[in-house]
């Protein structure tokens, strides 16, 4: 498998998870989408702005204050740990973070006797009801985000009437890299897990997504997140690298 930079890889992933809004900005892109994902709301470093770092982040803070959305840049790691340090240094904080994964699809196949997965592009009331993000019920940012790009597929298992499995995949086209997958979405019913259910979604959009030209898949997995990492690693995906969120200091109490 050729390899992929960083800043490229991070490029596919926005073309797999699009946000309402893009900007680019000195080499980062700026997304928002109502607060929907850290992905969809924050300033992605694509490369190093040099000297114009802190006009950079004072554009970056005006964006999101703009918007009513905390000041997030996403910067992956360990490509730009020379800015992450510079961030750090001027107060911003560590919020969250998460890793990339990846793998061929060559290899990917149904395991024995799995479930049915039905692939659809239509976003139902059931589906949107299983996708319960961080425990909270989808907004209508999540909803467009999921049904927007060139190429999405929507899986999902059922259990008689009962969804009990979903997951969801967009092919992008990488250029001289290729089609690819990204996977993101995966959720199996409390009662249905470990019954390998989300192994079964992966390999139906894996199915899916060759016949649509790709090759390779990438996904991307909060930091704090074992047991889907687990599940990923079994299914032979590898660690690409991996990126942190830092949200902007706070202005102090009484403060302009």
């Amino acid at each position: 498998m050729a390899a992929i930079s960083t800043p490229d890889l991070e490029r596919l992933a926005v073309g797999a998870w699009v946000p309402d809004e893009v900007e680019l900005r000195h080499g980062w892109m700026l997304r928002a989408a109502d607060g929907f994902t850290g992905r969809g709301n924050s300033a992605l470093v694509l490369a190093d702005p040099g000297e114009r770092l802190d006009d950079l982040l004072d554009d970056v803070v005006g964006f999101y204050d703009d918007r009513g959305l905390p000041p997030l840049v996403a910067v992956p790691l360990p490509e730009f740990d020379g800015l992450h340090r510079a961030l750090r240094e001027r107060g911003w904080q560590f919020h969250h973070g998460g890793r990339v994964l990846l793998r061929s699809l060559d290899g990917l196949a149904p395991r024995p006797g799995a479930r049915t997965v039905d692939i659809s592009t239509e976003l139902t009331d059931d589906w949107t009801a299983r996708y319960q993000y961080r425990g909270e019920v989808l907004p209508a940012a999540g909803r467009r985000m999921l049904v927007r790009g060139d190429t999405v597929a929507l899986a999902a298992v059922r259990d008689g009437d009962d969804l009990v499995a979903i997951g969801r995949g967009a092919v992008v086209d990488g250029g001289e890299h290729g089609g690819w997958l990204g996977v993101n979405a995966v959720e199996t019913a409390p009662g249905h897990r470990r019954r390998g259910l989300a192994s079964d979604v992966l390999a139906a959009l894996v199915d899916w997504a060759r016949g649509h030209g790709a090759d390779r898949a990438f996904l991307q997995v909060d930091l704090a997140n074992d047991v889907a990492r687990t599940v990923y690693e079994r299914a032979g995906f590898v660690a690409h690298h991996t990126y942190d969120y830092l949200q902007a200091p706070r202005p102090p109490a009484g403060g302009a």
